[in-house]
């Protein structure tokens, strides 16, 4: 391990020795890291089980697909014999082995025969598995369960018989299914070339109708894996023409009326069949003492006659398993078709319940419950998230089979089917059309199982949350009072425009009545300041829309108005200027002369005081008189003590132009 004293995570330094002792061959346990550090044991048992994962799921052969572990080599040489067995076809390969079709010659009947290739006996432990699968199968006595028949060792090479089924995997059977789907998306598309084997059984699983025993051979599958390129044996069942068209099939989710409709109830009925055969085949397994551990489509079997086969128990492992062949931190199986719990443990019985609802969950809307083709994403997704709700992505899944898969698909087992035959009983229930008695699960009940299993991200969550609501309430506070502030606002504008609007009624009436006043006052300025009176009220009038009835009061008011005889002042004199001892104005109005106690003469203009002429008065205090000729172009000025005349000029006065001073 790296010098204790770097300023590296200790447990990334061990996580790292971890991993180079895995690429080394070696398989240290958990148990050795978490005694020897036990102040990380928590930190140790969360990482290393993803580092064991990622080393033993590096791209390989069946990345996309999930399958488990790399492809073996091809054999150097076709196999033609092993012992009493006449090899007649490869049929398939798997993680554990391949598959072929056989000849038994002492007994003259056809087997399947599953061969661990020679590669694998350079380690004990994939030998020990293979003898471990063929010992639990062989222990395992059930309807739906591949038999086995025997085990043996040739040249070498170690095999085991079992039973031949004439039958095809299910992820092939789902491949169809997806192709008739795509079919119908595609204009144009036509009836199939031919009839594969797998459609065969795709159409059967459709209509809800198979094959009676002996009606005809299908095309051997074994173990998974594509069929060779081979020339197909299988032959259509009766319920399906053998020139049925793939536009005449009706999928799931799809109209009746529509090509590749709906096949209605028949199709999920079908599923639910199937569902359950596995379900009890993996009970009585799991009774038996045995986890299958790697339950999948490629390891179902189902034949014409809608029997349905579990196969590959070479992940299997007895639940009281003490040979050590599995050790801690190893983690087997399927990635995509894993349990969470898988990868932290061996999983048990309800690890299995969580495979077939996988299974059953792609069944029912034709595409992977996880569909990361990234292998890092992929587990990221498996250990982390939930699939869509099957409703979701196909409308047309039956509530009651939905809220069974989502039921098996609990990632906490506590709240999946405890066993695989409760699991089969629920769609047996739907298949009968019964309760079921599974329940849905509530918005509130997962969001309170998520914060479970993500206590931080659940604490941070809520933090978050109760910030928004405290957020949420002081805005809708602030709202409330500032709508409050806003309406009591708007009903002071109101009372406002009200409070206008009647002072102007009262301003309209008060001019009213001034014109009124004013017609019957006998004054100056009557008829005219009733006019003034009423164009005022006439303006406020057209301001308010006043009533065509009022406004004929006005007019009325005004033709009364227009018949009084009247005068307006047309200028104003601002008075006898200070100082001023007498004055006069001339015939016009528009001059006048002024004098003082000195006896100083000014004439000025009326309408803005300006000075026109000035003569110095005697220098004495005399009282005198300006006073204008008719026809004003001069002024005279008397005194007491002496008399002025227009013709003479008597002593102490001044002669003004030869008589007069010309103004």
């Amino acid at each position: 391990m790296a010098d204790s004293g770097s300023e590296r995570n200790p447990v990334e330094q061990l996580a790292e020795e971890f991993a180079e002792r895995q690429r080394r061959g070696e398989r240290p346990s958990l148990t050795e890291y978490t005694d020897k550090y036990p102040q990380w044991a928590d930190d140790i048992r969360d990482l290393f089980p993803a580092l064991v994962l990622m080393e033993q799921f590096k791209p390989a052969a069946g990345e996309a697909t999930g399958d488990d572990g790399t492809a073996p080599a091809a054999e150097s040489t076709r196999l033609e014999r092993l012992g009493d067995f006449r090899i007649l076809r490869e049929i398939g390969r798997g993680g554990m082995g391949v598959v072929y079709e056989a000849e038994q010659l002492s007994l003259g009947r056809h087997v399947a025969l599953k061969v661990l290739p020679g590669h694998h006996l350079l380690d004990p432990r994939h030998l020990a598995r293979f003898e471990r699968e063929a010992k639990a199968a062989a222990r395992l006595h059930h309807t739906n369960i591949v038999p086995v028949y025997g085990v043996g060792e040739q040249d070498g090479l170690h095999y085991y018989v079992m039973q031949f089924i004439q039958g095809q995997s299910l992820d092939q059977v789902l491949g169809e299914l997806k192709r008739l789907r795509q079919l119908r998306r595609t204009p144009g598309a036509g009836p199939d070339a031919g009839q594969r084997p797998a459609l065969t059984v795709a159409k059967s699983l459709l209509t809800g109708q198979f094959g009676r025993p002996g009606s005809g051979p299908a095309a051997p599958l074994v173990n998974g894996g594509p069929p060779p390129e081979a020339p197909s044996v299988v032959r259509p069942t009766p319920p399906v023409p053998a020139d049925a068209s793939s536009s005449t099939i009706r999928l799931p989710g799809q109209a009746d009326h529509a090509t590749l409709s709906d096949s209605g109830r028949a199709y999920w009925e079908s599923v639910a069949r199937i569902s359950v055969q596995v379900a009890e085949a993996l009970h009585y397994a799991n009774s038996q003492g045995t986890l299958h551990r790697d339950v999948k489509p490629s390891n179902l079997l189902i034949d014409t006659q809608g029997t349905l086969w579990v196969t590959d128990f070479g992940l299997a492992k007895a639940v009281a398993d003490t040979d050590n062949l599995t050790q801690t931190g190893d983690v087997v199986g399927t990635l995509r078709y894993m349990a969470p719990e898988r990868f932290h443990g061996p999983g048990d019985a309800r690890s299995d319940v969580y495979s077939l609802g996988l299974t059953l969950y792609e069944l029912l809307t034709l595409r992977p419950a996880f569909d990361e083709s990234d292998r890092n994403k992929l587990l990221a997704q498996v250990m982390q998230e939930e699939p869509p709700r099957p409703r979701k992505l196909n409308p047309a899944v039956p509530c009651d089979l939905e809220t069974i898969v989502l039921k098996a698909l609990a990632r906490d087992p506590a709240h999946r089917y405890q066993r695989a035959d409760e699991l089969a009983a629920d769609l047996k229930r739907f298949v009968e059309d019964r309760p079921i008695r599974a329940r849905r699960v509530g918005q509130l009940e997962r969001l309170g199982r998520w914060c479970r299993r993500n206590p931080a991200l659940a604490a941070l969550g809520g933090a978050v949350g109760l910030l928004l609501v405290g957020i949420t309430l002081v805005s809708a506070i602030s709202a409330t009072v500032l709508h409050l502030q806003l309406r009591r606002a708007e009903q002071g504008e109101a009372a406002e425009k009200m409070a206008r609007q009647d002072a102007l009624d009262r301003l309209w009436g008060s001019y009213l009545a001034q014109a009124k006043a004013g017609h019957y006052s006998r004054r100056i300025g009557q008829r005219f300041a009733s006019l003034d009176a009423l164009r005022a009220a006439a303006q406020i009038g057209r301001d308010k829309n006043m009533s065509a009835e009022r406004l004929h009061e006005l007019r009325n008011e005004a033709i009364a108005c227009l018949a009084l005889p009247d005068v307006r002042v047309a200028r104003e004199w601002d008075g006898v200027p200070s100082g001023s001892f007498s004055i006069d104005f001339d015939g016009s109005l528009t001059r006048y002369a002024r004098t003082d106690r000195q006896g100083n003469v000014s004439v000025r203009h009326t309408a803005d005081d300006v000075e026109i002429a000035h003569w110095p008065g005697f220098g004495v205090n005399l009282e005198s008189w300006p006073l204008f000729s008719r026809d004003g172009r001069f002024v005279a000025v008397g005194t007491t003590t002496r008399s002025a005349s227009p013709t003479t000029a008597p002593a102490g006065t001044r002669r003004l132009s030869g008589n007069w001073k010309r103004a």
